[in-house]
C-alpha cells in the first residue's frame, strides 16, 4: 500500500507539470493525460479502509502476491510446451518427409498439421489451446493419428500430465500462497482477532447469564456449583477451551477479589486468562512470581538465623 500511495504521488506530480506546461505554452505532453485514468484507482484506498471491502482486500493482495509465482508457473508450462512441441513437429516433419506428395493429396492431412503443428510457435499454440480450452483437443490431434498411433498416445499423455499433474500442483501452490499472504497481513490479522475477542465475550455473556439463575449479575459458589454439572455449560467450557474437572477451585481463579461472587467483568476476564494451555508470558510471570517469592524468603531465613544467634548467645 505504500507503494501504491507513492504512485498515485507520483502521478499528481506528472499531471501538476501537465497544467503548468499547458498553462506557459510549452510542449504538450499527450501521453501524460493517460495518466489522468488513472486517478481512477484513488478509489481502491476505500478498500484499504473500510471493514467491508476487508475480503476485497485480501483477494487483491493475494493476486498482488502472486504474481511472482504466475510468472515462474508461465515459465514451467512454457518450457514443457516448448519440449512437446518440438517432439510433435519433429514427428510430423519426418511423417511429411517420408510420404509422397500424391498420397498427401488424397487427404487434408497435410494442410491440417501446418494449420496446427507447422513450426514451434503453431506447435505451442496449438498445445497452450488444448488444456484451455481454445480449441477441441480431439481436433488438434486428429493428425498426430495419421502420423502414428503412438504419437496420438503421446499427445493424450501431454493432456493427462498438464491437467491432472501440473495444474492441480500449481492451483495448491497459488492456494497455499493466498493462505500465507492472508495469514501474514496485519489489518486482516487485526480484525480476526478482534471478532474471536468479541465472539469469545458474548459467548461469555450467554454462560453468564445461564449461570446467574436470581439474575442478580453475580455468580455464587452455589449457583456455580448448581450449573457446573450441566451439559450445556460444561459445553460452553468445552468449547472455549476451559477445564471445568475442579469446580472449586475454577471459581476460586475467577474470583479475583475474594468476595465469593464472580461478577460479569471478572468472569470475562478470568475464562479469557483461563482459556487454552498456559502462554509463555504466563510462563515467565509465573517465574518472576517464584523468584520474588524466593528471595524474600532467603530474607527471612537470613532474619530467623540472625535471632537464633541472638538467642545461642544470650544463653
Amino acid at each position: 500500500w505504500n507503494l501504491f500511495d507513492t504512485f498515485l504521488v507520483i502521478t499528481g506530480i506528472y499531471e501538476v507539470i501537465q497544467d503548468f506546461l499547458n498553462n506557459s505554452g510549452g510542449a504538450n505532453i499527450t501521453w501524460i493525460r493517460v495518466l489522468r485514468l488513472l486517478k481512477m484507482l484513488k478509489m481502491l484506498r476505500v478498500i484499504r479502509v473500510m471493514k467491508f471491502f476487508r475480503e476485497l482486500r485480501i483477494m487483491l493482495s493475494s493476486i498482488v502476491g502472486s504474481l511472482r509465482i504466475l510468472f515462474w508457473s508461465i515459465m514451467m508450462l512454457g518450457l514443457i510446451m516448448y519440449i512437446f512441441g518440438i517432439c510433435f513437429l519433429q514427428a510430423v516433419t519426418a511423417h511429411l518427409a517420408e510420404t509422397s506428395q500424391a498420397e498427401l493429396d488424397k487427404t487434408s492431412i497435410e494442410e491440417d498439421i501446418l494449420t496446427n503443428w507447422g513450426s514451434v510457435e503453431i506447435s505451442m499454440r496449438t498445445l497452450l489451446m488444448a488444456i484451455t480450452g481454445g480449441n477441441d483437443w480431439k481436433d488438434l490431434a486428429a493428425p498426430l493419428w495419421q502420423v502414428g498411433p503412438h504419437y496420438y498416445a503421446f499427445f493424450l499423455l501431454y493432456i493427462a500430465f498438464i491437467v491432472f499433474a501440473v495444474m492441480n500442483v500449481l492451483t495448491g501452490i497459488f492456494v497455499d500462497q493466498a493462505i500465507r499472504l492472508a495469514a501474514l497481513d496485519r489489518d486482516n490479522v487485526i480484525q480476526e482477532a478482534l471478532e474471536k475477542e468479541a465472539a469469545f465475550a458474548r459467548n461469555m455473556q450467554e454462560l453468564f447469564a445461564t449461570v446467574d439463575s436470581d439474575i442478580n449479575h453475580k455468580i455464587t459458589w452455589h449457583e456455580f456449583k448448581k450449573h457446573i454439572n450441566d451439559p450445556k455449560v460444561q459445553s460452553y467450557f468445552a468449547a472455549m477451551e476451559l477445564d471445568v474437572s475442579d469446580a472449586k477451585q475454577l471459581f476460586t481463579l475467577l474470583d479475583n477479589d475474594g468476595s465469593n461472587t464472580i461478577e460479569i467483568r471478572e468472569f470475562i476476564e478470568g475464562c479469557s486468562r483461563l482459556k487454552g494451555g498456559a502462554k509463555s508470558m504466563d510462563l515467565l510471570t509465573l517465574m518472576e512470581d517464584n523468584k520474588h517469592s524466593m528471595g524474600q524468603i532467603g530474607l527471612f531465613m537470613n532474619f530467623v538465623i540472625d535471632c537464633f544467634d541472638v538467642i545461642l548467645k544470650a544463653a
